[in-house]
Parts: C-alpha cells; sequence; structure tokens
C-alpha cells in the first residue's frame, strides 16, 4: 500500500475502538490512492512503487 496512517494505541482502547479508528482512516485513505492512480501520479516502475516520478520508501515497521 502507498499510503498509510499511524493509530495511536491508548491505554483503555478496545478492539471495537481501535477498529473504529482504523476504519476512519481509511475512509480518507482509499479515495487518495485511487485519485492518485487515476490521475497517473502513483504507479509502478519495474519494481518500485512511485509517487509523483519519486520512489516511495519500502514499508517500515517498528518494534515495540
Amino acid at each position: 500500500m502507498a499510503l498509510q496512517a499511524r493509530v495511536p494505541v491508548l491505554p483503555g482502547d478496545t478492539v471495537e475502538s481501535l477498529s473504529a479508528a482504523f476504519s476512519s482512516r481509511s475512509t480518507f485513505i482509499y479515495p487518495q490512492v485511487i485519485g492518485w492512480i487515476a490521475a497517473g501520479r502513483l504507479r509502478w516502475v519495474r519494481d518500485t512503487l512511485q509517487l509523483d516520478g519519486r520512489p516511495l520508501p519500502a514499508p517500515s515497521y517498528e518494534e515495540p
């Protein structure tokens, strides 16, 4: 995926509250990425995903 959002995990969060937080972020993210694809801004070039002609960094993960 080209675009990801961080959702903070707070004390007292539940599966339901985190699910709602992720869902609200995806409501913005999916249309944004589809718009970039439709406009030709986001595309695969060889084995690299590029936005506006610039390679996107590889996903990274933070260890707890």
